[in-house]
């Protein structure tokens, strides 16, 4: 719709009513709003009439200061709100393609700031609190909710504008009479209502905007409306596409349309043939079990709490954040319903209706091909399914092959396409029958899957099948209501296809999948499809999700088994090739693939899973979709409305979302990371492109870390180097994903990791990985048991290196052991033993060995000293390489010191400071924390509104004795202990220690192996805890075919929050000695 605004200073005179006149005739718009008519009111009807006899006004005062005029053959005008300074109306627009549609009710996140507010519209239902969740009075609640924001909150900008005269009134009082101390009150309470409309208003637009990774409270309210017009101008449906290839803007037929298309898409009618399954690997009786056994209160509070409070709700308007404001008043009822779903079996449809909500792939979609459809659940079943999900998380790593990397624990989507671009490189070698990579694209995969198929893998997997119509229950029932531009259609059922936006959706995807990853691997076993590579190092495809990449040769006989394992495979399970979005790469001719399939040959590089693949080094231009996506997400109009802190926020956001992602996996160029620095400095100071502002700060003194006095933004350089060392630290700590072993049977086959050298040969990523050993191997610590994994001479378990290098190379000069030797040779009876021909003058390193603990049976392991975890993390990292870089330039500046003073020779400040860089350069040339109990975490984790509860240490079960251990490291308190408790909690036996290590990992696995060593423990069962993951996880490996420290008892492992075990802890440690 076209308008018109004119500020016309003034419209008395009759020659200016008549150009005003003539112009709007020649410029016709539906609306016209003129400004500074200083016409009188009593002749405003007469000057209107002048001008636009057909066309109605308002005016928003006496002295019609602004008048609005519409055709009201085209739009209508009514008015909401007016002041002296502004008239704010709602236009119906009667001829525009896009009609006003009645929208779906979503509770707002701004009630959770008033208190009672359930309670309250709890009392004006018919029903009472103990059946909320019973259908018919969610509606009831949802429509008393309603007309309770409708009354306390109206319309938020008239409230925010009744606050602020409040408050102008109150202070205007309390000035003219400042010794009256009740106007002192009254203006304080206008103030605190003022400032908590301000909220309100904020909240509600980040909600609306969807800018979730700006934090409340920065005031950014104009971005917040300028991102809300933005992202409904992107999401609105102008028209579509029908299928006589006509295109309609009418609303009905949109309507219409959309609900026809998911219709026919979820309802399609598939053969009855049943893909042959038989999975080597199935669910032990223990994990049957595991999965069907109760589900406790903490669990599902846990499910509910850990869902994104803000993510869109379901039909039913609830949004988790309603759960978790009001988890007090609505939990018994909460924990009732979700435990008769699992007990029953049986959900209620009403429970499992979705909205299908339409994203646009592109901008200006017109196809219904063309959107992502995303369900939204109610939040109920989203809690039931987010429990399913966990328990099958546990048993997911088992039964689905190390090819698929998606939503499986332990799996990173990084491995996949760095594993991808190492494979890519053998279609530039030669081979005898050539080698063939082909991108298959699966046509509507989620949407697809017959749930015939789906109950046919689960049985196959030995899953209970009690567990199995669990399953079955919640995809079955399900119905769905497409939303056109905020308004739902009528609902239908479905007969195939998986939800996307269901949190047991992808793992129930993965399982489907993994079903032709076996079908896959069985031809390549049994030759009917050929090897992409002739040697024990063969990989035979890879997976994330539906993003399937198949290797094999050029082979007539490849390309007819290809082409029956993914027949067979659709007519099984409704997913079918997509030739068109397909890829076929070949070295040799590959026409038999490309007739067979029906898939073009394609040259590299392309994108795959958003990185590009090819088998080159990654160049300058190859890194352009990455500078371009920066530039344009920080670029974008709506970002000329944030404030310096907002900016510093969404340059953080765009760093860790964009170019993080692709410095886990790759190098980057350093004109790449120079561009995108630039980008980030330029719109940290001017906010815009073309702007030139004075930058007040150096770069590098911004990029540093906030306790330092910088800003916290990250450097991209740093963080790629830190992501290179986290990859390495996967490959030396034995990491079992399919990228880290593949690494090592190609490049490490004759040595360890923190000695392989790289030939001309090897791929330029791994090069890049091998350089970040030297910083690393200072950063990490062997514990050892029986050492018979650390290499002797290599491995770094003596202070950051091996023997070779304590003796100075000279490994074979005066003693024998070979370059394999393992340190288990220096072991005997769990003791150190020296060799009798240790070579002369040496004997300071065997004094440190002798210093070093040995833990016992149990596998050896590596950790990450400078980590809380123990775990190797790219933060972790970054800020390891900060201090690295910190202590080489004090280093590099004593040393020119030192020079000037002794030998007389002075280094210029130019030349000092290239001399560090220098250095720097050639230490680095060529280059997810789960400590939610740590107190940085915690913090961080306050800032989204998530308050962790500390774990009470109660006692153990009847017939159990409980060990409580905890470790400490600080610079003067430094330790270890343990309590004994039988099953009332009382104290059996206590220890305590002082003792020194490196990490505080080492004193929490001695303080939980004193607890256990601890003598005449009564009772046949033992129950320990720990607040430490990483221990935990230690523990049970060695318990895992062993014996634990020779104790021969059933353990339970419990895993409390970390603040809640040293106070138990703590009043005992006197009782040592």
């Amino acid at each position: 719709m076209d308008s018109v605004f004119w500020n016309i200073r003034g419209l008395n005179s009759k020659e200016k009513q008549l150009d005003v006149k003539n112009f709007l005739k020649k410029h016709a718009a539906p609306i016209i709003s003129l400004v500074e008519t200083k016409v009188d009111y009593m002749n405003t009807q007469a000057v209107c009439r002048s001008i636009l006899p057909q066309y109605q006004f308002i005016s928003h005062s006496l002295r019609g200061r602004i008048w609005i005029l519409w055709d009201r053959t085209l739009a209508n005008v009514e008015s909401i709100s007016f002041t002296e300074q502004f008239l704010h109306c709602k236009v119906l627009n009667n001829g525009s393609s896009v009609g006003i549609l009645m929208k779906s009710a979503t509770l707002m996140k701004r009630w959770g700031v008033v208190p009672h507010t359930l309670e309250e519209c709890l009392d004006s239902t018919t029903a009472s609190l103990h059946v909320i969740f019973k259908t018919f009075v969610l509606p009831n609640l949802k429509r008393s909710l309603k007309n309770w924001n409708k009354v306390t909150f109206g319309s938020i900008q008239n409230h925010l504008q009744h606050c602020r005269t409040r408050l102008d009134k109150a202070q205007a009082d309390s000035l003219n009479d400042p010794l009256n101390p009740a106007l002192h009150l009254l203006e304080s309470s206008a103030k605190e209502d003022y400032l908590q409309a301000l909220r309100r208003e904020e909240v509600l637009l980040r909600q609306k905007s969807r800018q979730l990774w700006l934090r409340e409270g920065d005031k950014n309210s104009k971005f917040f409306y300028a991102s809300l017009k933005s992202r409904a101008a992107f999401n609105t449906i102008r028209k579509v596409q029908l299928e006589d290839g006509s295109y309609s803007s009418d609303p009905g037929v949109i309507k219409r349309h959309a609900s026809q298309f998911f219709h026919n898409l979820l309802n399609r009618e598939n053969t009855s043939l049943i893909h042959p399954l038989s999975p080597s690997v199935k669910l032990s009786e223990v994990e049957r079990q595991n999965l069907c056994a109760p589900v406790s209160d903490a669990e599902i509070r846990s499910a509910l709490f850990s869902a994104k409070a803000l993510s869109s709700p379901g039909p039913d308007g609830f949004p988790a954040r309603f759960f978790q404001v009001y988890w007090n008043v609505v939990k018994e009822d909460f924990i009732s319903a979700i435990k008769s779903f699992f007990i029953s079996g049986f959900l209620l449809r009403q429970l499992n209706h979705s909205f299908i909500s339409l994203i646009p792939k592109t901008k200006h979609a017109d196809s219904f091909d063309n959107f992502r459809p995303i369900s939204l659940c109610n939040s109920v079943y989203k809690t039931i399914t987010k429990i399913m999900s966990e328990r099958l998380q546990g048993v997911l790593p088992k039964l689905v092959l190390p090819n698929q990397s998606a939503f499986v624990k332990g799996r990173n989507i990084v491995h996949n396409t760095m594993l991808a671009h190492e494979l890519v490189r053998y279609l530039g070698t030669s081979s005898s029958s050539g080698r063939a990579c082909v991108k298959v694209d699966l046509r509507k995969a989620f949407d697809s899957v017959r749930w015939d198929f789906l109950k046919e893998v689960l049985n196959s997997l030995n899953f209970p099948g009690s567990w199995v119509q669990l399953i079955l229950q919640c995809v079955q029932t399900a119905s769905f209501s497409v939303l056109v531009n905020g308004s739902p259609v009528d609902f239908f059922q479905a007969k195939c296809g998986l939800r996307q936006g269901d949190p047991l959706s992808p793992l129930l995807f993965v399982l489907v999948m993994n079903a032709l990853s076996h079908s896959i691997e069985e031809a390549v076993n049994s030759g009917r499809l050929g090897r992409f590579i002739n040697s024990a190092h063969n990989i035979s495809h890879l997976c994330f999700a539906d993003d399937l990449i198949i290797f094999t040769d050029c082979s007539h006989a490849s390309a007819i088994a290809l082409q029956l394992i993914l027949s067979d495979f659709s007519k099984a399970s409704g997913l079918s090739l997509n030739p068109s979005k397909s890829q076929l790469f070949t070295s040799n001719d590959g026409n038999f693939l490309s007739t067979g399939l029906g898939i073009p040959i394609c040259q590299l590089p392309v994108k795959h899973l958003g990185l590009p693949l090819q088998s080159s080094y990654l160049s300058n231009a190859s890194c352009s979709p990455l500078v371009d996506k920066v530039r344009k997400r920080l670029q974008v109009w709506t970002a000329i409305y944030l404030s310096k802190a907002g900016r510093v926020e969404l340059i953080n956001s765009v760093l860790i979302n964009l170019s993080f992602y692709w410095t886990a996996g790759f190098s980057l160029p350093k004109k790449t990371v120079k561009t995108i620095e630039q980008i980030c400095r330029r719109f940290l100071w001017a906010g815009e492109e073309g702007r030139m502002k004075l930058h007040a700060v150096s770069w590098a003194d911004v990029c540093l870390p906030r306790a330092e006095g910088g800003l916290g933004i990250k450097r991209v350089s740093e963080w790629n180097l830190a992501a290179l060392g986290t990859r390495l630290w996967e490959i030396a700590t034995n990491n079992q994903s399919l990228w880290a072993s593949w690494i090592k049977k190609r490049y490490c086959r004759r040595n360890t990791v923190w000695n392989a050298s790289p030939s001309s040969s090897d791929s330029p990523l791994w090069k890049k990985i091998l350089n970040t050993a030297q910083w690393l191997r200072v950063q990490v610590q062997y514990i050892i048991f029986e050492g018979t994994t650390i290499n002797l001479w290599e491995d770094p378990w003596l202070k950051g290196f091996g023997l070779k290098h304590h003796f100075n190379g000279q490994t074979n000069l005066h003693w024998g052991p070979p370059n394999s030797t393992p340190v288990a040779s220096l072991i005997h009876a769990g003791k150190w033993k020296k060799p009798i021909h240790w070579p002369a003058g040496f004997d300071a390193i065997w004094e440190a060995i002798n210093e070093l603990e040995i833990g016992g049976c149990g596998s050896d392991i590596l950790i990450w000293t400078g980590s809380k975890t123990g775990q190797g993390a790219i933060n972790d990292g970054e800020k390891m390489i900060l201090q690295f870089i910190l202590a080489l330039t004090i280093w590099t500046i004593w040393q020119a010191r030192n020079e000037k003073i002794f030998r007389q020779c002075a280094l210029s400040k130019p030349l000092l400071v290239r001399k560090i860089i220098l250095a720097t350069k050639s230490r680095f040339s060529g280059v997810s924390i789960e400590d939610s109990g740590s107190p940085l975490s915690l913090a961080l984790l306050s800032l989204f509104g998530i308050v962790l509860e500390a774990n009470e240490m109660g006692p153990s079960p009847p017939g159990w004795v409980k060990i409580n251990s905890d470790g400490s490291l600080g610079e003067d308190r430094y330790g270890f202990g343990a309590v004994v408790r039988d099953s009332r909690g009382d104290c059996l036996l206590a220890m305590a220690e002082r003792s020194q290590a490196a990490s505080i990992n080492i004193l929490e696995l001695k303080g939980l192996l004193a607890g256990m060593r601890l003598q005449n423990l009564p009772g046949s069962l033992v129950w320990s805890e720990s607040d430490s993951t990483t221990v935990v996880a230690w523990a049970l490996d060695l318990q895992n075919g062993r014996s634990l420290m020779s104790i021969e008892k059933v353990i339970g492992w419990q895993m409390p929050l970390r603040h809640g075990n040293p106070k138990l802890v703590a009043p005992y440690s006197d009782l040592h000695n």
